[in-house]
């Protein structure tokens, strides 16, 4: 989806770019095509029902969906606030841990969304519509914000895995690889601990798919937490290029992608075949 900046600018763009030859690294076929399915306010089980429903019929050859820490949280905050329609009763599984989402009655006001979207409208109208995006107690802001990368939330971590594992068996039964591409969150700098990269890619290898994990790239940047980050979750422009970078050098070097000595013999060998 890309919050807060530009779709041009969005890791998704730029690893098509560098994944057909424009980028830093070498020795990528030419012709590649990335489409970007993302949706504001998904998580994994909504990324797992899009593929079965819709992406899969594009036949992927490479499948990857992007991890961020708030994907643990209750959705109906970060989905709620991206639609103008009403959520209504959502299924148990769409909820990391449902204990803890019964705890919280939250529905976004479809007209006070709506006029989120509007400088105006909320300067006019803030006091009386009241805020999509606020929370109005703080268990509704812990279960919508709380950064549950610690041992505490298992629930949480154990239904990660399950959406997971049943994204891969998806997109394996389709013959699409597929991988996680593990975003930091700006918490994470100055910390020693791997923090949520590490569950992941222990999830990785039971459930035989890759993990991209991108902390490592954020660090070796150069840049501060606030020049990487929009927020505490979402990168800037300048950590989307760092991401697309790092996502792209980790599929050539994983063979997750042809390498262009082998587009260019298949290249070579239609045409033979077109000339016989």
């Amino acid at each position: 989806f890309g919050f807060g900046v530009e779709m041009s600018e969005g890791f998704v763009a730029q690893l098509e770019d560098h994944l057909a030859g424009g980028g830093p690294v070498d020795g990528i076929a030419k012709k590649v095509e990335v489409l970007n399915f993302g949706v504001s306010g998904y998580n994994p089980y909504n990324e797992t029902e899009l593929f079965r429903g819709v992406v899969q019929y594009f036949t992927p050859d490479l499948t990857l969906v992007q991890f961020c820490i708030n994907d643990l949280n209750d959705p109906r905050l970060h989905f709620g606030a991206s639609t103008t329609k009403r959520l209504g009763p959502l299924p148990e599984a769409a909820f990391p841990n449902p204990e803890r989402g019964r705890t919280v009655d939250f529905e976004v006001s479809p007209l006070a969304a709506m006029c989120d979207r509007s400088a105006l409208c909320r300067a006019l109208l803030a006091g009386f519509l009241g805020s999509p995006r606020t929370p109005s107690n703080r268990d509704e802001l812990r279960e919508t914000f709380e950064l549950r990368d610690t041992e505490e939330f298992t629930t949480e971590w154990s239904w990660l895995q399950g959406q997971y594992a049943r994204l891969s068996e998806l997109a394996h039964a389709q013959g699409s690889a597929f991988g996680v591409i593990v975003f930091p969150h700006a918490g994470q700098f100055g910390e020693e601990r791997a923090g949520p990269a590490e569950a992941i890619a222990v999830m990785g290898q039971e459930e035989g798919f890759a993990v991209i994990d991108l902390l490592p790239a954020f660090r070796e940047s150069g840049g501060t937490a606030t020049e990487l980050f929009l927020d505490v979750w979402h990168p800037s422009v300048r950590g989307h290029r760092v991401a697309a970078k790092s996502i792209a050098r980790f599929l050539s070097q994983r063979g997750m992608v042809p390498a262009a000595n082998e587009a260019a013999a298949a290249t070579e060998s239609t045409q033979k075949t077109h000339a016989d």
